[in-house]
């Protein structure tokens, strides 16, 4: 998967009055989301817990169904 940073701006190619206008493209290649969560930071992840499962184990008496997420804006 890939995306562009929230700074990428797409530009637009003159019109030059002949067929049809061109539509906005970003010059540069996008980026993989995991370059762009590394160049975030660790600060930027979080541990979320989004429910307790139905199997406890010894490391995970609560069963707990967590996972580190980033939000990129």
């Amino acid at each position: 998967t890939s995306a562009y940073p929230d700074d990428a701006v797409p530009t637009t190619a003159d019109y030059t009055g002949r067929g049809r206008r061109p539509t906005p493209k970003y010059p540069d290649e996008p980026l993989t989301c995991t370059d762009l969560i590394i160049a975030a930071g660790r600060d930027n992840c979080r541990q979320i817990t989004w429910r307790h499962g139905s199997k406890p184990s010894p490391a995970n008496p609560d069963a707990e169904l967590s996972g580190q997420f980033s939000v990129l804006t």
